[in-house]
């Protein structure tokens, strides 16, 4: 099976960007990237033309905000497929999972290409031969196989060129549209596709959910309990 070559390879402008907000976000420029990693050691944007096919793009991200790794990509647009790979310490027993060989999905991707099929076990980090256990990595590439995320334009996105000095805030979503009126019952702590935030982003304008924004001055750094890997 082919493996994709982690080396920073690109014709693409590409600049510092942005640690907030986390994901993919369209700006003036670009889009901006934003991932976080508390124990990786590299992170790589892959591009993607085709939600099946080998990246065209491979950016090593250089800038890194206590444990948000991100960069800002000029040219870009809605629609565009990515992905990233990460490398890290593999230590199963301390948590730590990191495989370059396998492309990782955007946890805040607000759309995917398809459905996570695991054929062959590709999508497992480890070696999936009986009596391996989680002791030794999987070393097949799974780039193709797995679902690509989606650049898309959400008008709940809010790019803060600055986040240093001005952050977003949103109000609670639904405390504002019983005040406003705009709907008489959300249903707090309700589980399923029909949740307390889609139901009231059902319900709100873009231009309600602007008048929803506030700015603040932020503190010099993002706060020190963040948790993840």
């Amino acid at each position: 099976m082919h493996t994709t070559s982690l080396r920073h390879r690109t014709t693409k402008t590409v600049r510092k960007g942005s640690y907030y907000p986390l994901g993919a976000s369209l700006t003036p420029e670009g889009v901006n990237f934003a991932l976080y990693s508390k124990h990786a050691t590299e992170v790589f944007l892959l591009l993607f033309d085709r939600a099946e096919g080998e990246p065209t793009d491979v950016m090593q991200l250089q800038h890194r905000t206590k444990f948000i790794w991100h960069v800002c990509v000029t040219g870009l647009q809605v629609g565009q497929l990515y992905g990233y790979k990460v490398r890290g310490e593999y230590r199963p027993e301390r948590g730590l999972r990191f495989n370059e060989a396998k492309l990782l999905l955007d946890p805040y991707a607000k759309a995917v290409t398809g459905k996570f099929r695991n054929v062959d076990n590709l999508l497992l980090a480890y070696d999936p031969q009986p009596g391996a256990g989680e002791r030794l990595p999987d070393s097949r590439d799974n780039t193709t196989i797995v679902p690509k995320a989606i650049v898309v334009d959400d008008p709940s996105d809010h790019y803060i060129a600055n986040p240093r000095s001005t952050v977003v805030l949103l109000a609670q979503k639904a405390g504002f549209a019983r005040r406003s009126g705009v709907i008489d019952f959300i249903g707090a702590g309700r589980r399923g596709p029909d949740t307390m935030r889609t139901r009231v982003q059902r319900c709100l304008t873009t231009a309600q959910r602007r008048s929803m924004i506030s700015t603040r001055k932020a503190p010099a750094e993002p706060p020190d309990n963040l948790q993840g890997t």
